[in-house]
C-alpha cells in the first residue's frame, strides 16, 4: 500500500453535522430539537439552512436587527416567531427552545451566547468565538458552570486536512516542527480615516441594537453594516480573526500548543478605529513534544501576503514533501506552512 493511501485510510471521515451530536442524545422518540437563531443574514443564513436541514430540528425563533434578513428567513420558516432583540427573544421563548445559534458580528457573540447560557441553553456560536479573550474565558466558565453543550463554528476542524495533519505531526512522520508560517492575502483591515458625519439609518435596520455593547456612534452607509464591520476594532477581529481562526486551527491543535509567550506585530501604528491592512506577526511558544525548543509561528496578511504557494520550495533540505489544500509540510529542515488563498492555485 502506498504511504498516501495508508494515510487516507488511517484518518476518520470528516463530519458535516453543524450541531454537536450530544445535543441530539436527549432527543428521544418523537421529541425534536427546537432552535433559536440570533443573526440570520450572511453566515447566519448559511447556518440556519444547514441546521434546519436536520430531520429532527424545528426552527422555533428567529432574531435579527435587520428586518430584511428577518423577512427572508421567515419566508423559509413561517412557523418561527420573529424578534429584533435577542434579549426579548430569550426571555419570551425560554420554555419553547432547546438550543441557540449565534451568527452575529463578532462583538455580539459573547453577550448573546452568555445570556443564552444564563437561560441554560446549549449554544452554537460562529467563529471567532468572541471579540476579546476575556469574553472567551467567561463563555467557557459559564458553559462549565452550567454543564452545557457548546460548539464554535469552525469548519476546518472537521475536514480531512485537519485529521491528516494531526496524524502526520503526532505520529512523528515529519519530525519536530520548528516554524509555522501562516498567511492569508485577504484584507479585513482599514488604513483610511475615521468615519465622520452621518447618514440616514435604513428603515429596515435597528441601528441601536446593531451597535449592541459597542460605543454609540452615528450610522455611516457602507462603513459598518452589513459587510465592513470585520475591518473595524469595535466590531470585528480583522483578517486574523476571520481567516486566521481557520488556518491556525489545524497546526495549533496538532502541535498541542498553549498560549504564546511573546507576540510581536510589525504593522502601522494603532489608530483605534480600523485594523492594519498589513500585519506580520511573530509568536513564540513554549516547546511541546511535537516542536523544537526554539519553535516560532509567523503570520502575515493583506496585500503583502501571497495568494498561493507559487515559489515555495517543497523542502529546504530534504527531497520528500506532502502538499494538501490549506496545509503544506516539508521534510528535512522540518517546518509546516499553513496558508489560504485560491484553492485552484495549489494542490
Amino acid at each position: 500500500m502506498k504511504k498516501r493511501d495508508f494515510l487516507k485510510t488511517s484518518v476518520a471521515a470528516a463530519s458535516t453535522v453543524l450541531l454537536p451530536s450530544s445535543l441530539f442524545a436527549n432527543v428521544q422518540g418523537d421529541k425534536r430539537l427546537r432552535t433559536a437563531h440570533i443573526g440570520v443574514g450572511g453566515m447566519g443564513a448559511a447556518d440556519l439552512n444547514s441546521i434546519s436541514s436536520h430531520a429532527r430540528v424545528d426552527v422555533t425563533a428567529l432574531c435579527d436587527v435587520d428586518a430584511n434578513n428577518l423577512a427572508a428567513a421567515k419566508l423559509k420558516h413561517p412557523n418561527a416567531k420573529t424578534f429584533s432583540d435577542y434579549r426579548v427573544m430569550l426571555e419570551a421563548m425560554q420554555n419553547e427552545i432547546d438550543a441557540v445559534i449565534v451568527s452575529t458580528p463578532d462583538h455580539t457573540h459573547a453577550p448573546a451566547s452568555i445570556l443564552a447560557m444564563d437561560y441554560n441553553k446549549p449554544v452554537y456560536c460562529q467563529k471567532p468565538l468572541a471579540h476579546h479573550v476575556s469574553e472567551v474565558r467567561e463563555m467557557r466558565r459559564k458553559a462549565e458552570e452550567k454543564n452545557l453543550v457548546t460548539q464554535m463554528g469552525i469548519q476546518v476542524h472537521s475536514f480531512y486536512d485537519y485529521k491528516l495533519a494531526t496524524l502526520l505531526i503526532q505520529s512523528g512522520i515529519i519530525g519536530k516542527v520548528e516554524t509555522v508560517r501562516a498567511w492569508s492575502p485577504k484584507n479585513w483591515g482599514y488604513d483610511g480615516p475615521v468615519a465622520k458625519g452621518s447618514d440616514s439609518v435604513p428603515e429596515s435596520l435597528d441601528w441601536n441594537l446593531w451597535l449592541g455593547t459597542a460605543a454609540e456612534r452615528p450610522f455611516k452607509e457602507k462603513v459598518y453594516h452589513p459587510a465592513n464591520w470585520r475591518k473595524l476594532v469595535d466590531f470585528g477581529c480583522g483578517t486574523l480573526g476571520d481567516m486566521g481562526v481557520h488556518i491556525f486551527d489545524t497546526p495549533y491543535n496538532a502541535l498541542a500548543l498553549d498560549v504564546p509567550t511573546t507576540i510581536k506585530n510589525n504593522c502601522r501604528r494603532p489608530n483605534g478605529f480600523g485594523y492594519p491592512e498589513n500585519n506580520n506577526v511573530t509568536y513564540t511558544f513554549k516547546g511541546t513534544k511535537y516542536t523544537t525548543d526554539d519553535f516560532k509561528w509567523v503570520w502575515y496578511d493583506g496585500k503583502g501576503a501571497p495568494s498561493s504557494n507559487k515559489g515555495i520550495k517543497a523542502s529546504e533540505q530534504g527531497k520528500t514533501s506532502f502538499t494538501r489544500r490549506h496545509v503544506y509540510w516539508g521534510k528535512g529542515k522540518t517546518f509546516i506552512t499553513s496558508f489560504y488563498g485560491d484553492p485552484t492555485a495549489y494542490c
